[in-house]
């Protein structure tokens, strides 16, 4: 049957169960344009097999509420149209929402699933599209303060930003695991995470096998510059990130930190496929591709772009970044401890005379592993790292990344550098 309902409020253990949330099965309609259709401000309450819509245009509320004193609420088999928020999440922990889809929001405003609050929050087979014919909402998923997320199989396509991660003063998300879900088609971002008070902070999570592909600007965003905050320790495992319109994944900002990209495959996006911006410190890229693959394009620009600053404690490794259309790498930032080696597609030096100066003459080595050779001249020692290791030219040695040595002599030396 068909339902037109104001609100109801469930307070207490309750199967609430439909007929189905598809043709010939149980209809909501949302009477009022700002009232939550189900209110849950108890706890161990189901709600399945049922299709929510508007009665009238909403402008605020939720079809369903998870109150402050709420928990143990599983929501399943829903079919949810026309929302403003279709299931907001505000109370104390473990909530469930399976097999659910979440078309057709509220154009830029309407946010398919809010969690503000609360512990334990699972969402598996949950689909959030408006490819129906309705504009695009604000959000699929929008987390501003929450913990122990877990993510399976769930996609956030056709909105503004597929998931945003937008925690205020003194509100953390911490611990989300996303796996096998999808962040496509989004006029703006797959994903942004993006405090929005100095306090607010986005940490510990991981999305690994997760597209982020075809959205308007970015696929990710990590931004801590736009109001500063906190971004710690964000992983992503096989990455796919494809045909965004603007940088494939973009890191800005100093607090932004911590950041890993493991394999994965990042190709034909407008601009680099991965860019750290000015001060971002503590990142890695290893083992991905990035540049042509699977029939696309590299990108087109960078494969990877350091921007000019302090970068410390960065590692590039065994990447593939053949194919990208001005190079692989740019790497204008400067910093300590940071290794760029066995980049294919990336030549970091070419065999190159060093300049020698007054001795002792120190050298030191850039973000590569590089191979010293001292020819000629009168040389009676030659330090690495610290360690007397020859007394005499010629010699040739290895040097890490921002290793020194000091060459001391009577008689001009001449010096070369080799990649490695």
């Amino acid at each position: 049957g068909i339902y037109l309902i104001s609100s109801i409020t469930i307070s207490k253990q309750c199967l609430l169960q439909g007929s189905g949330m598809f043709s010939g099965g149980t209809y909501i309609l949302a009477k009022n344009a700002a009232s939550n259709v189900f209110n849950c401000t108890g706890s161990s309450i189901t709600i399945r097999d049922m299709f929510f819509d508007k009665n009238t245009t909403q402008t605020g509320g939720s079809y369903i509420l998870a109150g402050a004193a709420s928990s143990k609420l599983l929501i399943e088999n829903i079919y949810m149209l026309n929302w403003y928020v279709g299931v907001n999440i505000t109370g104390i922990s473990d909530f469930s929402l399976r097999h659910m889809r979440i078309n057709n929001g509220v154009a830029a405003t309407g946010t398919a699933v809010r969690i503000t609050s609360g512990l334990l929050v699972n969402l598996y087979d949950v689909t959030v599209d408006s490819a129906g014919g309705g504009s695009a909402p604000g959000s699929g998923l929008t987390i501003t303060n929450c913990g122990d997320v877990t993510l399976e199989s769930c996609s956030f396509i056709h909105c503004v930003n597929g998931a945003t991660f937008q925690p205020g003063a003194s509100q953390t998300v911490t611990s989300v695991n996303a796996t096998n879900c999808f962040f496509d088609n989004n006029t703006s971002y797959g994903l942004l995470l993006q405090p929005t008070s100095v306090s607010g902070t986005v940490q510990r999570s991981r999305f690994a096998n997760c597209w982020f592909a075809s959205s308007g600007v970015s696929g990710v965003l990590l931004d801590t510059t736009t109001t500063a905050g906190t971004i710690d320790g964000i992983e992503f495992v096989d990455p796919e990130i494809y045909l965004n319109a603007s940088t494939g994944f973009n890191a800005t900002g100093s607090n932004t930190k911590r950041t890993k990209i493991f394999g994965g495959r990042i190709a034909q996006n407008t601009g680099a496929g991965v860019l750290f911006g000015a001060g971002v410190s503590n990142w890695q890229v290893i083992g991905a591709t990035i540049g042509t693959v699977a029939g696309l394009t590299g990108n087109t620009t960078y494969g990877i772009q350091s921007s000019a600053g302090t970068s410390d404690d960065i590692l590039i490794l065994g990447n593939q970044l053949t194919g990208n259309t001005t190079s692989a790498l740019l790497i204008s930032s400067t910093g300590s401890r940071r290794r760029i080696a066995d980049n294919i597609g990336y030549n970091p030096i070419a065999p190159t005379a060093i300049t020698v100066t007054g001795s002792p003459f120190t050298y030191t080595a850039g973000d590569s592993p590089e191979f010293i050779t001292v020819n000629s001249g009168t040389v009676s020692l030659v330090t690495i790292d610290g360690l007397a290791s020859y007394q005499a030219a010629p010699c040739g040695f290895s040097l890490g990344p921002g290793k020194s040595a000091v060459v001391t002599y009577t008689v001009l030396p001449s010096m070369n550098k080799f990649p490695m």
